[in-house]
């Protein structure tokens, strides 16, 4: 069964969950916020929106980019029974 992927709206936190939990609320084990776990529909099209906003970068005054914030990839792990 494919699973979906998709980042925490409030800390970019990177999730990992069995498709069975799509329309779930869980806390996010990064920052605790709560959350619905995507379709993978909705992971498409906002992953589509994050690549449009990408093609621009953001300069400081100083002249540099900033960096970007390092992630954790975060795996809910399936039932045992489960079979795929």
């Amino acid at each position: 069964m494919p699973d979906v992927n998709f980042d925490c709206p409030a800390c970019a936190q990177n999730i990992e969950a069995p498709l069975k939990m799509a329309g779930m609320k869980i806390l996010c084990p990064g920052c605790r916020m709560l959350l619905q776990i995507p379709w993978p529909s909705e992971v498409e099209e906002r992953r589509a929106q994050r690549k449009a906003k990408s093609a621009t970068v953001p300069i400081t005054v100083e002249g540099g980019i900033p960096p970007a914030p390092e992630k954790r990839r975060i795996v809910i792990k399936r039932d045992a029974g489960e079979k795929g």
